[in-house]
């Protein structure tokens, strides 16, 4: 009865250690049956049977949990992923709670952290409406225009072709006699490879076999045999007629196997590319310098006589321009008598100005010929001292009394002085001053413009 417990015991632990495998309680089993090596059987015989039962029990729990799935402590986790299942999961172990819905356990999910992905490249995205259209000219009329970063799209474009051999003729005929021939005609494209075959079925010689394309004799045969086959290919030169003439002589009629096939040459795309330049014109704001030219001085001044002693027969003044912005450039125009002033009138009168001394300037400054000649001084009674105070530019047309200079915006606003003496003793003079200024006055405003883009073109020929 001993023996029979014992036997009892170390069967229920091998099935114990077999359940262990899946359940997980392997490790228990050993350190049991440690414990059993150490302890004596008479002794510690209920002690082992009862632990052995406990782990043989928490087994089938493990095992009926895996089967059923069921679990009483916890609830299965549900996950979802929305992202990209080619991307690495970098951050798996704490899923963000946007990513839990529908899953059937955790390990299906890929959790991306969102801040290390790299957005996908831009791709180009055409209407199949485009597209079709693209092919729909490439087979109307051999060839399309695309651009250049369009070159995705010839795959698309390029045409479907499907070759079959075509039968031009597969027919037993009977022939004429007396050298009169029959004849077939059929419509071939360049290229096509003619593929034929014949055989004499009936008398006993088919004197002449021929076939021309166009006006060229491609194939021919004399004096066929009876039951004799023949056969042979070629290939069209151009589009053109082929001809086929079977003359039978002597008095009796014969019958032939003809068969004619014609395999068309697949068309082949050529891509050729060109550099075109295209021309837009577009509206821009753009800063527009304005040339203004201004009168800022018109002064008379007398001059009184050597012997008058209670008024100065000599005065000195400066040309002062102030307040002006820009400036590229000033002039004077001085009369010493009231002749000359009104000369200058009289210009005035037809000037296109309206003010001679800005025409001179306008002339001087875009260095063109003068369009007016102002008034030169002719009285020797007036001493004219000039000196400038800046390192202006004076023109080249510059006279004794008149003068313009191109000037520097940064230069003092004070630009020459005068000093004008009369030397009679008895004659007192008008002195008149005109001086006129130029300078640049920016303004924005939108204008049209043409701008010229070179462009890459593809040349798809499909022949």
């Amino acid at each position: 009865m001993r023996y029979i417990k014992f036997i009892t015991v170390f069967l229920s632990l091998a099935f114990v250690i077999a359940c262990a495998s899946l359940s997980g309680v392997e490790d228990q089993v050993e350190k049991v049956e440690n414990q059993i090596k150490n302890v004596n059987p008479e002794n510690n015989k209920k002690m082992v049977e009862k632990k052995v039962e406990t782990i043989a029990a928490n087994g089938f729990d493990s095992i009926q949990q895996m089967v059923t799935g069921s679990n009483e402590n916890k609830a299965p986790v549900m996950m979802e992923s929305s992202v990209d299942p080619t991307a690495e999961t970098t951050n798996s172990s704490s899923p963000s709670p946007a990513s839990t819905s529908n899953a059937t356990t955790p390990s299906d999910a890929s959790i991306t952290n969102s801040s290390s992905t790299t957005p996908p490249p831009v791709t180009l995205i055409y209407n199949q409406q485009y597209t079709d259209s693209l092919r729909q000219q490439l087979i109307e009329n051999g060839q399309v225009t695309i651009k250049g970063y369009e070159s995705i799209l010839i795959q698309d474009v390029l045409p479907e072709e499907v070759v079959d051999t075509i039968y031009l003729a597969n027919l037993f005929a009977q022939t004429q006699k007396k050298g009169i021939p029959i004849s077939f005609q059929y419509n071939v494209q360049k290229n096509d490879l003619i593929m034929f075959e014949f055989e004499n079925m009936k008398s006993k010689k088919i004197q002449k076999i021929e076939l021309i394309e166009g006006g060229e004799t491609r194939f021919v045969r004399s004096n066929l045999k009876k039951k004799e086959q023949i056969q042979g290919s070629f290939k069209i030169q151009a589009d053109n007629t082929l001809t086929l003439n079977i003359v039978k002589q002597w008095f009796f009629k014969s019958v032939i196997k003809i068969k004619i096939t014609k395999l068309p040459q697949k068309k082949q795309l050529t891509i050729e590319q060109v550099t075109d330049t295209i021309t837009e014109v577009k509206t821009i704001v753009e800063k527009v310098a304005d040339t203004l030219f201004s009168p800022t001085q018109d002064k008379l001044y007398n001059l009184k006589p050597v012997l008058e002693i209670s008024s100065a027969h000599r005065i000195s003044f400066p040309i002062e321009i102030s307040d002006v912005q820009n400036l590229i450039g000033w002039g004077y125009w001085i009369g010493l008598n009231k002749k000359e002033y009104e000369k200058y009138q009289q210009l005035e009168e037809n000037d296109p100005n309206g003010n001679p001394l800005i025409t001179f300037a306008k002339a001087e400054l875009e260095k063109k010929k003068p369009q007016t000649f102002l008034p030169k001084t002719n009285n020797t009674d007036v001493r004219m001292e000039f000196k400038t105070l800046v390192p202006d530019t004076l023109s080249l047309n510059s006279g004794s009394n008149f003068a313009f200079f191109k000037s520097d915006s940064l230069a003092a606003s004070t630009k020459a002085n005068f000093m004008l003496t009369n030397t009679s003793k008895l004659n007192d003079y008008d002195i008149y001053v005109k001086v006129v200024t130029v300078n640049l006055e920016f303004s924005k405003q939108e204008i049209e413009k043409e701008f010229y883009t070179p462009q890459t073109l593809l040349n798809l020929q499909y022949k």
